[in-house]
């Protein structure tokens, strides 16, 4: 399996990855609005529809300062394509961040075999047991 990334397309790709988050039941799934352009998405090149995971990177316009988050994968993946596509959206996000010149990524989870995943993409551990909480108007 060979692994390529893509802009995350809305009109296309969003039902897609709001079924895996309503699949994983981890948290509801995230608005439409609240997706920056900076999705991406992580797929098998023999099998351009075969979605391995996607993940969206934040940019802040008044720091050096960059974020990954909503990070999810295909409930139908095994456990070795869900690491090899996380590890493939990790340094596809990294390298997008350092092109714009952001020197920090920083990203959230309160999975702990994610987390130990990010620690050997090269995240540092800052917090531990954190809420992650939106409020919409």
């Amino acid at each position: 399996m060979f692994l390529k990334t893509r802009f995350f397309e809305q009109k296309n790709d969003y039902e897609i990855v709001k079924s895996w988050w309503e699949a994983r039941d981890i948290w509801k799934p995230i608005p439409k609005m609240m997706l920056p352009r900076g999705g991406i998405v992580v797929f098998d090149e023999d099998d351009f529809d075969k979605m391995i995971c996607a993940g969206w990177l934040y940019l802040d316009n008044s720091s050096p300062v960059s974020m990954l988050e909503w990070i999810v994968t295909n409930p139908q993946n095994t456990n070795k394509q869900s690491y090899a596509g996380i590890k493939t959206l990790v340094g596809c996000a990294d390298t997008m961040r350092k092109g714009m010149g952001y020197k920090i990524m920083m990203t959230t989870t309160d999975n702990d075999s994610l987390a130990k995943l990010l620690e050997r993409c090269k995240f540092k551990v800052t917090d531990k047991n954190t809420t992650f909480l939106i409020k919409e108007d």
